[in-house]
């Protein structure tokens, strides 16, 4: 083994990824530790040609320098060795002279390894941190560009330490290099970048608008999703991004500490969103509803406050202006009514088209050639304190589905210990398929998800909830549409515990009538179909690279609907069941469809507009976009007009319906939509699962609830949930599984 000198003094900021190599004397070796480790850099030494080598390449330094005399010859052969082995451009540097002699020898040395410090342009390397730190101080300290906006963004890869533990040092300048390249993507003049005490990338990005800011953190977050390394070129990378914003009152070193801190939380999330850091003292002060609400502590309180508000807003207002118009002899009754008729209309077609278009099986395509055997991971996701009753039968009935290699990963959170997760331990050391993970500081079904990505060994992976069971076959026919050209595959859900009650008997026919009717109608109709949380298969590589955003309430309608955007294939399977548990009360189901209703709205306000000229998606594409997201947002708001117009016409007409005559256009679009109620109930039994459709009561009861109440109820969840995103109420609660 190649022994080497490594004794050095460090200054702060430097740290054992920057160094220097000096192939020196002996009796040069304290010179070169106190000048460099004046200004932050260790120095570890060779003697000879083979040293130098064996370091360079078990742990590649900044910059080589050679003070042997006498050796250009060698100095040539150093060079295109350490080329030649890493596939790296490490500055090799002849030195003239002896360091003690001539000091000017540091400032040459430094002028390579630094980019000459604060006059750094794209293409030169980073500074230690100290070095960069004064960079950002001298920056700042010039009173014009003390004026400018500015941000500090630090910069890594989730799975550095860990594959610089399992692959060694070598890596380490891999990743690196990975994570410079990146940077230095479409770089500006006014950026400087450094290295962090850690080994993270620090770089500053000067001047600019806040819009300017944000492009460029997205171009370097794209390049460094997008890298991978030669060690490990099958590895997916995960880049976590911290950003914060220069004030006057913020400090060099508080806005490393939080460029760290919002990194740190980026990696809890490991999204591919960069995180920025908050200012505090905004937001609140410019919503006294919100503040209001606030103060209300319970969230079943806080939700009938917007519920009312919701009503208040959708029909007594719309009542006291038409009163207002028609006192002032404008005939907005008529414009409204003619309106609201066309709207009604629209929707009882569409659910009629997606009807009939639901008769038609979809089934994956046949293959050219025998099909080729993909292997697959389920991902299942749990919050093990709502789950621990069902998490242990839902992984026997994985297990037992796919007997031939099928991967199974429980990743789960929880706040307290349970005897469960011993359980999922030993279960995990007797069967080598599962996977049984605690993912630290999470909150969110999407950290989960995100978190156990990189373990999962399949081509293709099925995620679903803690309470599915799938049948089996399910991920040997998602792999066909896979094979196919397809992307993503959802496949049905549905209810196996109708048995229990009305409410799950209400969910049971409902799933039918989603899964049943309406998605494979949708598919058909509009050429994609939607990823629904559970149940749902995607390529490895582009969940690698879309990722779960817990920022978001329906985390998976928003990365469908990216995928979309993206060019992706989404198919619906219906031939792809899986089995699970409907909330047991109406206040549960409630709060499920609450945060789905919510969610929605998010992702329509998120991305209701870029569909538009998106040259990915065909016409018909973007007209289903049009119906998806924008259409069914706007349709609670339409049917409650229907109230304020039947009163208004009363009203004017002395409150007998006797002489109510204009309303009957209205009335017949009205009776239109009701009749989707028997409508959607007889498609729903056409295209019911065995364990529904043998329970022909079922639907009969859910016409009646459906058409005089369930219908209503669920557009009074879409409403509260419109005015809980717009006030800034966010909070949600878990669905019960018993």
């Amino acid at each position: 083994m190649t022994q080497s000198t490594a004794l050095a003094t460090r200054a702060p900021g430097a740290t054992e990824e920057s160094y220097l190599l000096a192939v020196a004397r002996h009796d040069e070796d304290d010179a070169w530790l106190t000048e460099f480790g004046r200004h932050g850099w260790l120095v570890r030494f060779a003697r000879n040609l083979a040293e130098a080598i064996s370091m360079t390449v078990h742990e590649p330094p900044a910059a080589i320098c050679w003070q042997a005399p006498n050796a250009p010859a060698q100095v040539s052969q150093l060079a295109q060795t350490v080329r030649s082995r890493t596939g790296l451009r490490i500055p090799v540097l002849k030195l003239e002279g002896q360091l003690g002699d001539d000091p000017s020898i540091v400032d040459v040395v430094l002028d390579h390894v630094n980019g000459q410090t604060v006059q750094q342009h794209a293409g030169n390397p980073a500074l230690p941190q100290h070095v960069f730190l004064r960079a950002v101080h001298h920056w700042r300290s010039d009173q014009h560009n003390g004026r400018q906006p500015g941000a500090l963004v630090r910069m890594d890869f989730f799975e550095r330490p860990e594959l610089v533990q399992q692959l060694g040092p070598v890596v380490r300048y891999e990743l690196r290099t990975a994570l410079l390249t990146a940077a230095r993507t479409n770089a500006s003049q006014l950026e400087i970048r450094g290295w962090s005490a850690d080994g993270a990338l620090l770089v500053l990005l000067r001047v600019r608008s806040q819009d300017w800011i944000d492009r460029r953190i997205k171009q370097i977050n794209d390049a460094l999703a997008a890298a991978r390394i030669r060690a490990a070129p099958q590895r997916p990378l995960t880049p976590v991004i911290g950003v914060v914003r220069l004030t006057p009152t913020t400090s060099e070193a508080m806005a490393l500490r939080r460029a760290a801190e919002v990194c740190d939380h980026a990696a809890s999330r490991l999204d591919l969103v960069p995180q920025y850091a908050t200012i505090s003292g905004r937001g609140d002060a410019a919503h006294p509803v919100r503040r209001i609400l606030g103060r209300l502590r319970q969230g079943s309180t806080r939700d009938l406050a917007c519920a009312a508000l919701s009503v208040l807003l959708g029909a007594v207002l719309p009542f006291g202006l038409l009163l207002v118009a028609h006192r002032f002899g404008v005939a907005l009754a008529v414009w409204t009514h003619l309106a609201v008729t066309a709207c009604l209309l629209v929707t009882a077609i569409n659910i009629w088209a997606e009807g009939f278009a639901s008769l038609r099986d979809a089934k994956p395509p046949e293959p050219r050639q025998q099909p080729r055997r993909r292997t697959s991971t389920a991902v299942i996701a749990a919050y093990l304190p709502n789950e621990h009753e069902t998490i242990l039968e839902t992984v026997r009935a994985f297990l037992a589905c796919e007997p031939d290699g099928l991967q199974v990963i429980v990743a789960y959170n929880t706040p307290v210990e349970l005897p469960v997760e011993e359980t999922l331990r030993i279960m995990a050391e007797r069967d080598p398929r599962l996977l049984a993970v605690k993912v630290k500081h999470s909150t969110s079904k999407a950290q989960n998800v995100n978190a156990v990505i990189a373990l999962a060994e399949g081509e293709v992976i099925g995620i679903f909830d803690a309470d599915h069971q799938p049948m089996p076959g399910a991920f040997r026919r998602a792999g066909l549409w896979i094979d196919a050209g397809y992307d993503v595959v959802q496949g049905r859900c549905v209810v196996r515990n109708g048995q229990e009650g009305l409410v799950q008997r209400t969910v049971a026919v409902e799933f039918d009538s989603i899964y049943g009717v309406s998605h494979p109608g949708r598919a058909a109709l509009h050429g994609f179909g939607i990823f629904g949380g559970s149940n749902g298969y995607w390529r490895a590589d582009l969940l690698h690279r879309v990722r779960m955003q817990g920022a978001m309430l329906t985390e998976d309608i928003d990365s469908s609907i990216r995928c979309l955007l993206a060019g992706a294939h989404l198919a619906y399977d219906p031939g792809i069941v899986s089995r699970e548990l409907a909330p047991a009360t109406w206040s549960a189901l409630w709060r499920q469809r609450l945060r789905w209703a919510q969610g929605w709205f998010q992702v329509t306000r998120r991305h209701g507009w870029r569909f538009v000229d998106n040259p990915t998606l065909s016409l018909q594409q973007r007209f289903g976009l049009a119906f998806l997201l924008r259409w069914r947002e706007v349709q609670p708001w339409i049917v409650q007009l229907v109230l304020p117009l039947m009163v208004f016409w009363l009203w004017q007409n002395n409150w007998s319906l006797s002489e109510v005559t204009d309303t009957n256009l209205l009335l017949l679009a009205t009776t239109l939509v009701l009749s989707t109620a028997p409508g959607q109930t007889l498609f729903a039994w056409l295209r019911a699962g065995p364990t529904t459709r043998k329970h022909p009561w079922w639907f009969i009861g859910y016409l009646f609830v459906g058409a005089l109440f369930y219908g209503e109820w669920r557009n009074l969840v879409a409403r509260t949930a419109h005015l809980r995103e717009l006030l800034g109420v966010s909070e949600w609660a878990i669905t019960p599984r018993r």
